[in-house]
Protein backbone atom coordinates (compact mmCIF):
# COMPACT_ATOMS: atom_id res chain seq x y z
CA UNK A 1 0.00 0.00 0.00
CA UNK A 2 1.38 3.37 -0.68
CA UNK A 3 1.69 6.22 1.56
CA UNK A 4 -0.73 8.57 -0.37
CA UNK A 5 -3.28 6.03 -0.25
CA UNK A 6 -3.25 6.19 3.44
CA UNK A 7 -3.95 10.19 3.27
CA UNK A 8 -7.61 10.98 3.96
CA UNK A 9 -8.86 13.39 1.72
CA UNK A 10 -9.73 17.10 2.88
CA UNK A 11 -13.45 17.95 3.42
CA UNK A 12 -14.62 21.13 2.11
CA UNK A 13 -15.56 23.90 4.40
CA UNK A 14 -18.88 24.02 6.39
CA UNK A 15 -20.55 26.84 7.27
CA UNK A 16 -21.93 27.55 10.60
CA UNK A 17 -24.87 28.91 10.95
CA UNK A 18 -24.95 32.51 12.41
CA UNK A 19 -21.39 32.85 12.34
CA UNK A 20 -21.31 36.12 10.40
CA UNK A 21 -23.69 37.87 12.88
CA UNK A 22 -22.04 36.42 15.68
CA UNK A 23 -18.57 37.64 14.47
CA UNK A 24 -20.40 41.20 13.63
CA UNK A 25 -21.58 41.39 17.80
CA UNK A 26 -18.20 40.15 19.00
CA UNK A 27 -16.51 43.16 16.92
CA UNK A 28 -19.23 45.47 17.80
CA UNK A 29 -18.80 45.05 21.78
CA UNK A 30 -14.62 45.38 21.37
CA UNK A 31 -15.34 48.62 20.12
CA UNK A 32 -17.97 49.84 22.88
CA UNK A 33 -15.67 48.69 25.30
CA UNK A 34 -12.12 50.08 23.83
CA UNK A 35 -14.30 53.49 23.83
CA UNK A 36 -15.45 53.19 27.17
CA UNK A 37 -11.92 52.52 28.60
CA UNK A 38 -10.62 55.24 26.03
CA UNK A 39 -13.47 57.67 27.50
CA UNK A 40 -12.80 57.24 31.00
CA UNK A 41 -8.84 57.62 30.71
CA UNK A 42 -9.32 60.54 28.79
CA UNK A 43 -11.26 61.90 31.63
CA UNK A 44 -8.76 60.51 34.15
CA UNK A 45 -5.56 62.04 32.54
CA UNK A 46 -7.94 65.47 32.42
CA UNK A 47 -8.80 65.95 35.75
CA UNK A 48 -4.50 64.88 36.42
CA UNK A 49 -3.75 68.21 34.77
CA UNK A 50 -5.80 70.60 36.65
CA UNK A 51 -3.55 73.65 37.64
CA UNK A 52 -1.77 73.68 40.68
CA UNK A 53 -1.63 76.61 42.98
CA UNK A 54 1.88 78.17 42.79
CA UNK A 55 3.54 78.31 46.33
CA UNK A 56 2.84 82.54 45.95
CA UNK A 57 -1.11 81.58 45.40
CA UNK A 58 -1.42 79.52 48.33
CA UNK A 59 1.15 81.76 50.43
CA UNK A 60 -1.95 84.50 49.68
CA UNK A 61 -5.19 81.93 50.98
CA UNK A 62 -3.31 81.09 53.57
CA UNK A 63 -2.47 85.05 54.28
CA UNK A 64 -6.05 86.12 53.87
CA UNK A 65 -7.28 83.15 55.89
CA UNK A 66 -5.20 84.38 59.68
CA UNK A 67 -7.24 83.90 62.74
CA UNK A 68 -6.14 87.37 64.50
CA UNK A 69 -7.18 86.28 67.16
CA UNK A 70 -5.05 83.92 68.36
CA UNK A 71 -2.24 85.99 68.57
CA UNK A 72 1.04 84.02 68.14
CA UNK A 73 -0.28 81.68 65.60
CA UNK A 74 -1.47 84.76 63.47
CA UNK A 75 1.93 86.33 63.90
CA UNK A 76 3.63 83.39 62.83
CA UNK A 77 1.29 82.42 60.21
CA UNK A 78 1.71 85.90 58.78
CA UNK A 79 5.43 86.03 58.79
CA UNK A 80 6.29 82.41 57.31
CA UNK A 81 3.44 83.22 54.22
CA UNK A 82 3.94 87.21 53.70
CA UNK A 83 7.85 85.98 52.67
CA UNK A 84 6.86 83.18 50.42
CA UNK A 85 4.26 85.58 49.15
CA UNK A 86 6.56 88.76 48.42
CA UNK A 87 9.70 86.39 47.14
CA UNK A 88 11.82 88.57 44.91
CA UNK A 89 10.60 92.02 45.42
CA UNK A 90 12.76 93.73 47.09
CA UNK A 91 10.67 97.20 48.01
CA UNK A 92 8.06 94.90 49.71
CA UNK A 93 10.43 93.28 51.39
CA UNK A 94 11.68 96.18 53.26
CA UNK A 95 8.28 96.37 54.24
CA UNK A 96 7.60 93.10 55.41
CA UNK A 97 10.89 93.69 57.75
CA UNK A 98 9.63 96.71 59.27
CA UNK A 99 6.17 95.22 60.19
CA UNK A 100 7.85 92.55 61.47
CA UNK A 101 10.47 94.41 63.41
CA UNK A 102 6.93 95.39 65.17
CA UNK A 103 5.27 92.28 65.35
CA UNK A 104 8.32 90.64 67.06
CA UNK A 105 6.87 92.12 70.73
CA UNK A 106 4.00 88.92 69.86
CA UNK A 107 7.23 85.93 69.13
CA UNK A 108 9.24 84.17 71.38
CA UNK A 109 6.98 84.28 74.39
CA UNK A 110 5.11 82.48 76.79
CA UNK A 111 2.36 85.07 77.32
CA UNK A 112 1.62 87.93 74.86
CA UNK A 113 -0.88 90.69 74.50
CA UNK A 114 -3.23 90.20 72.00
CA UNK A 115 -2.84 91.95 68.95
CA UNK A 116 -3.06 95.66 68.86
CA UNK A 117 -5.64 97.13 66.48
CA UNK A 118 -2.55 98.86 64.96
CA UNK A 119 -0.93 95.83 64.04
CA UNK A 120 -3.61 94.17 62.50
CA UNK A 121 -4.76 96.98 60.23
CA UNK A 122 -0.79 97.05 59.22
CA UNK A 123 -0.94 93.48 58.85
CA UNK A 124 -3.95 93.60 56.54
CA UNK A 125 -2.82 96.66 54.78
CA UNK A 126 -0.02 94.65 53.67
CA UNK A 127 -1.92 91.74 52.66
CA UNK A 128 -4.10 93.89 50.36
CA UNK A 129 -0.90 95.94 48.56
CA UNK A 130 0.62 92.13 48.03
CA UNK A 131 -2.48 90.60 46.61
CA UNK A 132 -2.05 93.26 43.31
Amino acid sequence: MNELDKLKDIKPPVEVEGSFWLFLILIILSLLLFGAIGYFLYKFLKRRKKRRKTKRELALDALREIDFKDTKKAVYDFTENAFLAIEGDMEKEEKLKNILKELEIYKYKKDIPPLSKEHIKMMKKFIKEIEK
